[in-house]
């Protein structure tokens, strides 16, 4: 039998690449399954939360196994991929209502009939929307597959089936380490991020200028790679000494600032859809002001974005690797973190 092992108390620089994808991949399992089961409760609180806890455990994993890619087999990552994304696009529907209902019972409390009557009616598609996921899960082999995939994460012939030959036809040794390989994950994923500034700058965000839904696509796109580059942060707390968290704590204010933009977006192209006049009138207050939100995100986010230039996250990085790299020196194990979920924040 595998000893399972915890991700805190194995995971430092010098632990196989492989290993410490592995126990991290294993670390959200055992929260995908508790979430998984929780989606068609019949309590929408319950429900809307494990929407969102599942989806984030999913981006999680998902993140870590494209950043990983180069150095483990391609295939086994690849394979792993495919229902993680078919999850997480089945997932969106049902999670841009939840954020959308949120809002508008936030937003009117106490609530008129008519406002009432526009609540339930959102209500109704939500609960459409989640019944059409748990059909997907039952109908397709996608949950079969995801459990499976889950449930072998304990099992010595996981690592080999991710372990790439150890010397390739070329001769090059490819028994990589977490230290081996950490740095290349942080800078690719960071020039993701600051090739934006080719595209988004701070006079474009103060001026709206060019069209307005294409500049909401690069905010997203930008969102969901500063996402990527937190999630391999997330992957390396275990390593992460507590001098380097600022760095860490500036990526994470900065994505949130884009995850709330992004939830007020999606309330407010919500809002603007197919209602009666009448309730459009009821609603109206709350998509005038959802826009004034997107306005003053916005106007945080620029304050943030400036000065993250490429030339910012080498010097963060190359401090946050070092810190890393003497902690572990000094002590042989640089552990600080258990690599669990993060709550109350964007994901």
């Amino acid at each position: 039998m595998y000893q399972k092992m915890t991700v805190s108390n194995v995971t430092n620089p010098q632990t196989p690449l492989i290993e410490a994808v592995r126990l991290y991949l294993a670390s959200q399992a055992d929260h995908l399954l508790q979430q998984i089961a929780q989606i068609d409760s019949s309590d929408w609180k319950i429900s809307s939360d494990a929407v969102h806890k599942t989806r984030t455990a999913l981006r999680r994993c998902l993140s870590v196994l494209t950043a990983v890619r180069p150095w483990i087999d391609k295939e086994w990552s690849r394979s792993r991929e495919k229902p993680i994304k078919r999850l997480l696009r089945a997932l969106g529907p049902v999670r841009d209502l939840d954020i959308v209902l949120q809002h508008t019972q936030s937003a009117f409390n106490p609530a008129s009939q008519e406002v009432i009557d526009v609540i339930d009616l959102i209500r109704m598609k939500r609960v459409k929307a989640c019944q059409l996921f748990c059909r997907m899960m039952t109908r397709t082999d996608t949950k079969k597959q995801l459990l499976q995939d889950l449930s072998r994460l304990n099992q010595l012939e996981t690592l080999l089936s991710m372990q790439p030959a150890p010397i390739s036809e070329a001769g090059q040794v490819r028994l990589f380490t977490l230290g081996d390989c950490l740095p290349a994950m942080l800078f690719s994923s960071s020039a993701t991020v600051t090739a934006y500034h080719q595209v988004i700058s701070r006079s474009d965000i103060r001026q709206d200028q060019g069209d307005e839904h294409s500049m909401d696509a690069l905010y997203h796109r930008l969102r969901v790679s500063l996402k990527d580059l937190r999630n391999l942060l997330l992957f390396a707390s275990p390593v992460i000494p507590e001098k380097s968290l600022p760095f860490f704590n500036q990526i994470k204010s900065l994505q949130n600032d884009l995850g709330y933009w992004h939830d007020a977006l999606i309330v407010h192209q919500y809002l603007g859809g197919s209602f009666s006049d009448k309730q459009k009138e009821v609603i109206h207050p709350l998509q005038m002001s959802t826009a004034a939100r997107l306005d003053h995100l916005k106007a945080s986010f620029s304050a943030h974005w400036e000065s993250m230039t490429a030339e910012w996250f080498l010097l963060e990085i190359s401090s946050y690797l070092t810190n890393v790299y003497r902690e572990s020196v000094k002590t042989g194990c640089a552990c600080s973190g258990c690599g669990q979920p993060e709550k109350n924040d964007q994901a």
